[in-house]
């Protein structure tokens, strides 16, 4: 008896951990990225940031961003000034939205 327990639950285990998925939260993402560019605008009410590398980003900015200056010390979203230089981490979602889960501010203009 134990022999048969023993083996299912190593079964168990080995299927469980083949399985690929990512998840946040309920959502399956696309693995993590980066992006380098300035700050095109910021909105509090929808806590979402545009930003500009080669074309316009709109960014959801997660609840737990983790908002950073160059020298480490945090900041709000509402600190984060329009033409800012910025990198940012980010995932899509499921229906290919931007979110936001990191941002560095290298330099204000």
């Amino acid at each position: 008896m134990k022999t048969i327990l023993s083996i299912c639950v190593a079964s168990l285990i080995i299927s469980v951990s083949a399985v690929p998925a990512a998840c946040n939260g309920d959502s399956l993402v696309d693995n993590m990225k980066t992006l380098d560019g300035h700050v095109v605008s910021v909105n509090i009410q929808d806590s979402s940031v545009t930003i500009n590398a080669s074309e316009d980003m709109k960014f959801s900015v997660s609840p737990g961003a983790n908002i950073t200056n160059a020298d480490g010390f945090n900041m709000q979203l509402s600190d984060v000034k329009t033409g800012s230089y910025v990198t940012v981490s980010y995932y899509n979602d499921r229906s290919g939205k931007h979110i936001l889960t990191g941002m560095e501010v290298e330099y204000k203009n």
